[in-house]
């Protein structure tokens, strides 16, 4: 399923046939076993080196997407969680994506509902829910606009720290750095920069205080604004939601 007309952007889901008399582990029993990804980008393998589509880390997310378009399309459907049905892990999927899940297997149960009824209402709610649909992507796959101005101020303070200060450059450098990774929802690198840019702003201020006006001194003042512009974009709470972990966010 495309995301906004873009074939890079796409929901996928696998599936295999299990052989007759198979169980899963716990003397489970299914017919098929899928496997939920969001398509987010088109790149190269890491490991591999081939032209392949790059997954979104969080594949738990993608998984309840698909979950709740066939509960919301089949009425019928029923579903059942296992748990911890592995141990949940953070790890790379074979193309060299990071992923993390939280080990939970969801067993979607359609016997008894006729198959031309299934494919029907399916269809349909597929149909119906394209905006709804890439609206409920953005809210929990977009960045909150807070981390979004944070990354505009961060870069911005590096280009200009490199032109016309160069003594700035080395933090600048490092708040855009940790920007990176808190895009990639690492709560230690929230703090860190936030820590970074709370020390910034108050040597940047205190050397301000020294050049008495003229150049230095805006210049300094400068710099210490954009630092706390970050500071405050980043300890918002979209912000902390973002690279809270996945249970805390669904709790919200």
């Amino acid at each position: 399923m495309e995301v906004g007309g873009d074939a890079s952007r796409r929901h996928h889901v696998r599936f295999w046939p299990t052989p007759s008399g198979w169980v899963l582990p716990g003397d489970h029993r299914v017919d098929w076993l899928a496997a939920g990804t969001f398509d987010r980008a088109v790149g190269l393998s890491l490991f591999t080196l081939q032209v392949t589509h790059k997954i979104d880390a969080d594949i738990d997310v993608e998984r309840d997407h698909v979950v709740s378009t066939v509960e919301h399309g089949v009425s019928q459907a029923r579903t059942d969680v296992l748990p911890h049905f592995v141990a949940a892990f953070h790890s790379r999927n074979g193309g060299g994506d990071v992923v993390r899940t939280d080990g939970s297997l969801v067993v979607v149960d359609l016997t008894g509902i006729p198959v031309g009824q299934v494919d029907e209402q399916v269809d349909r709610q597929v149909d119906g829910q394209d905006d709804d649909g890439d609206r409920r992507l953005v809210d929990r796959r977009t960045p909150p606009v807070e981390l979004v101005i944070a990354g505009a101020v961060s870069v911005l303070k590096a280009v200009v720290a490199a032109s016309v200060a160069a003594p700035l450059v080395l933090p600048a450098v490092l708040a855009a750095a940790l920007w990176v990774v808190v895009l990639a929802r690492q709560a230690w690198a929230r703090v860190l920069l936030m820590s970074v840019c709370t020390g910034e702003a108050a040597l940047l201020i205190h050397r301000a205080s020294q050049f008495h006006g003229g150049h230095g001194s805006l210049t300094s003042l400068l710099h210490a604004g954009a630092s706390v512009v970050v500071l405050v974009t980043v300890s918002s709470d979209g912000a902390r939601r973002w690279v809270a972990p996945r249970a805390a966010r669904q709790g919200r």
